[in-house]
């Protein structure tokens, strides 16, 4: 097998154990101040629902120091072409959380854009999500702005996966809906 290594990319085998060590990054990045016994729990040990309504996908997950709802989930789109993901992330856990990153797939990556209050606001691991707070992401900061995304119309749907530094990844297929 010929090394890769000197054409500057990765073997396919290495890719998983490089985006492994990525997202333990971005998740060790996450976590309140004090709480060093806090422990993580595996997203799949998680008692989670979700439901679509006509106000877009809420999802509730609970689990050891998680305790996260997400509400209204939709994409919106201008006649531009510009999209975003609006949703509000209610997070009644005992730690505060971080939205890390937001992808679609194929590999495009949402813009995440932070607010001015200490809810909301953006750091290097990700938008902060306070313990006890809801925090809205829509046109304003916070905000979730979408890669373009070819044939996005409205009334169809996107899958988008939101990591999360200690409730980790959360696949959602989202109504897509004109602004």
């Amino acid at each position: 097998m010929p090394d890769m290594r000197s054409r500057g990319t990765l073997p396919r085998v290495a890719r998983p154990a490089v985006l492994a060590a990525v997202l333990l990054a971005l998740a060790t990045g996450c976590s309140a101040g004090g709480s060093a016994g806090v422990q993580r729990a595996a997203p799949g040990a998680a008692q989670t629902t979700m439901r679509t309504g006509a106000d877009g996908v809420s999802l509730s997950m609970k689990a050891r120091n998680v305790d996260l709802e997400i509400t209204g989930a939709t994409v919106r789109f201008d006649p531009s072409g510009t999209a975003r993901l609006d949703l509000t992330v209610h997070n009644q856990g005992p730690v505060t959380e971080h939205l890390a990153l937001v992808s679609l797939p194929g590999g495009g990556q949402a813009t995440l854009q932070g607010g001015t209050a200490p809810s909301g606001s953006l750091s290097t691991a990700g938008v902060r999500l306070d313990a006890g707070s809801s925090t809205a992401f829509g046109a304003k900061a916070p905000s979730i702005v979408l890669p373009p995304v070819k044939d996005l119309r409205a009334g169809g749907t996107l899958r988008v996966m939101l990591m999360f530094g200690i409730a980790g990844l959360v696949d959602l297929d989202v109504p897509v809906r004109a602004a």
